[in-house]
């Protein structure tokens, strides 16, 4: 089952739960109900580190190649979301920053 550190994809809808959507990666973050809903971090390929609390993980560093992402990509804490288990599409990497994210969280007064 999933836990915290885990890069997923998840199914982003384009109009509200149904119809299109896209796989985006993100991160769990907390598991709130064993195996039905979890709060997670978007991942995004535009780095804003300037402007939100979060942390840019860069291609060729080792913590991108064991969070299974494409690109460089910005892990994203200042909007968390809360999604169900069937939204998650699949595991794709596990995620070696979760402390230095837990840090930067508490410096910004965002727990998880």
């Amino acid at each position: 089952m999933f836990q915290p550190g885990d890069v997923i994809t998840v199914k982003y809808y384009f109009n509200g739960d149904a119809g299109p959507f896209k796989l985006r990666p993100a991160l769990i973050l907390q598991v709130l109900q064993p195996g039905a809903v979890f709060k997670i971090a978007q991942i995004t390929t535009t780095n804003r580190s300037h402007e939100l609390c979060g942390i840019w993980v860069d291609d060729k560093s080792k913590e991108f190649r064991a969070m299974g992402l494409k690109s460089s990509s910005f892990v994203n804490l200042s909007n968390l979301k809360t999604v169900p288990f069937s939204l998650i599409h699949k595991l794709i990497g596990k995620c070696p920053l979760m402390n230095e994210l837990k840090e930067l969280g508490k410096i910004r007064g965002i727990v998880f």
